[in-house]
């Protein structure tokens, strides 16, 4: 996972006295945005979910995800292209947006979109590392990119390591499986367990794991990983896969 976040926010008008004393409403002039540093080719998926406040109406949000270039025109108001197409509607209650994009500077900007009483919003932001491959994957189910682990530290002669590999797998477009990895030494074994979404029928995701016990006896020695691609409701294996691990960085 590059980032994740998931939080509540307060964007689109308020209350406030004029000079006879009455009561109007003032639009929010301000506009919030989040820089998103994608460091990967990445599937990026959000949720804006709108909160109403009692007895009143929900202040519509418009949302847009941007590169740097269309953030500089947005900020200085001139024509923008957003990231996806759906974005650029106001939000009324709750919608999702999901798309890849590749590595670069994004932003994602909200702000009230007309006068109304304030409102409150939940994001819900994920940023997945993803690599579209065009290898043939009718060769085999599972195709393991360079798979090393990275000595990190020790403590009490159990090794820390971090993992870093790409694993292509042939399974059906827009679904999700569960990914298990097992490092084995000759002296003991760790497990990575993470879910991978399958945008297209021939892809490659990043698996990555930091800080995982692995003893190895000495250096140099043969470390195992048995890969296994299970479907996620049910836990069926779907594919699986054991090779040496290439590299052990120390």
């Amino acid at each position: 996972m590059i980032e994740s976040f998931d939080d509540i926010y307060t964007v689109g008008t308020y209350e406030q006295p004029d000079e006879s004393g009455s009561i109007e409403d003032i639009q929010y002039a301000g506009r919030g945005s989040f820089p998103l540093l994608v460091t990967h080719t990445a599937q990026v998926d959000y949720t804006i979910d709108l909160s109403v406040q009692e007895g009143y109406e929900t202040v519509p949000l418009n949302v847009y995800l941007v590169d740097a270039d269309n953030y500089i025109k947005l900020q200085q108001e001139e024509e923008f292209e957003s990231i996806d197409e759906g974005s650029k509607e106001p939000v009324t209650d709750t919608e999702t947006f999901s798309f890849t994009v590749p590595a670069g500077l994004y932003y994602l900007v909200f702000g009230s979109s007309e006068v109304g009483r304030e409102s409150t919003f939940d994001i819900d932001y994920t940023a997945r590392q993803y690599l579209n491959s065009n290898t043939d994957c009718s060769s085999s189910q599972i195709n393991v990119g360079h798979l090393s682990i990275e000595y990190t530290d020790s403590l009490f002669n159990v090794e820390r390591w971090n993992l870093r590999s790409h694993i292509q797998y042939d399974g059906e477009a827009e679904t999700e499986y569960e990914l298990h990895l097992r490092l084995l030494s000759s002296d003991s074994e760790t497990v990575v367990s993470q879910t991978q979404s399958q945008i297209e029928d021939c892809e490659t995701n990043f698996v990555y794991s930091d800080e995982k016990s692995l003893n190895i006896v000495e250096n140099g020695e043969k470390i195992m990983a048995e890969i296994e691609i299970r479907d996620e409701s049910s836990g069926e294996v779907l594919a699986e896969r054991t090779q040496e691990v290439e590299s052990v960085l120390w």
